[in-house]
């Protein structure tokens, strides 16, 4: 990803732990700014250095202000998801049952390209087909990941394949696992895998690729006034064409966002579903 220096302008003026990794207490800022949880993807400061400019647009649109916050962990981001903590949500994990009491509204996802899992190893690697992956070890970003994991596990399960699991924590920290031989595979989100291997100039074998699913969402909770929640909608769909938006999506190196309904994740909720 291409940051320039007016998004490390934000990291330097918004990446504070004390703000950014708010856990648990407190379900919402302020009646006038809404808290926006985003997916640990990746570390607070690349997350902060994406998401803060996407939300100083929105704001300038919308009128209406935001707070970037996430958990430490993934799973503490999950967590409060479930009990509703983030007012506009960009995640795919509130599909999972676990995580759906909150019952968030989708709005708008990730343009560009469907979710796409992979399981890959080094270019070099010696291992050839899923069976090869017998008794090896595969990093995951965790078991709550939907493209990473749900997608990709039941190809190793269909194999007959038994690995032994490890975790990256996030997309990123996966991809580290892999490339520095402290796994043997690693299952990732294709985008991101194709984004690091430009970044660090090696190469990933793809031994399995998943059916497209639909891309993670932004989301409302319930609690928002309608009005509100359309007003993120329009605005985010609208990126593509507005000047403004244009010139910050190409700047983050991002395809900007298209309108989503509910019932778009239907399949994404069945997968959840799955024992794995």
């Amino acid at each position: 990803m291409n940051i320039s220096a007016m998004i490390w302008r934000y990291v330097k003026l918004n990446v504070v732990l004390g703000v950014l990794l708010t856990a648990g207490a407190g379900s919402s800022w302020a009646a006038e700014t809404y808290s926006f949880g985003v997916l640990n993807q990746q570390s607070p400061a690349a997350t902060a250095a994406l998401w803060n400019p996407i939300l100083q647009y929105l704001q300038t649109k919308t009128g209406i202000a935001f707070k970037l916050r996430m958990g430490t962990t993934v799973q503490e981001t999950d967590a409060m998801t479930a009990r509703g903590e983030f007012d506009f949500l960009y995640s795919n994990h509130n599909f999972d049952p676990r995580y759906a009491q909150a019952r968030y509204i989708p709005l708008a996802q990730w343009g560009g390209h469907p979710l796409v899992g992979q399981i890959v190893v080094n270019a070099d690697s010696p291992i050839k087909t899923l069976a090869d992956l017998e008794g090896k070890t595969v990093a995951f970003p965790s078991k709550d990941a939907f493209v990473a994991y749900q997608a990709t596990m039941p190809a190793l399960k269909q194999a007959h394949v038994t690995v032994n699991q490890v975790f990256g924590a996030n997309q990123r920290g996966t991809a580290v696992m892999l490339q520095t031989n402290r796994a043997d595979a690693a299952s990732l989100n294709k985008l991101f895998s194709d984004q690091f291997q430009a970044d660090n100039k090696i190469r990933f074998r793809v031994l399995y690729e998943s059916a497209p699913w639909p891309n993670i969402p932004v989301q409302a909770h319930p609690r928002v006034p309608k009005p509100d929640a359309d007003a993120v909608q329009k605005a985010l769909v609208g990126m593509t064409t507005d000047p403004e938006g244009r010139a910050l999506l190409k700047t983050l190196g991002i395809p900007g966002f298209l309108t989503v309904k509910d019932a778009d994740y239907e399949a994404t909720r069945r997968l959840y579903q799955e024992e794995l």
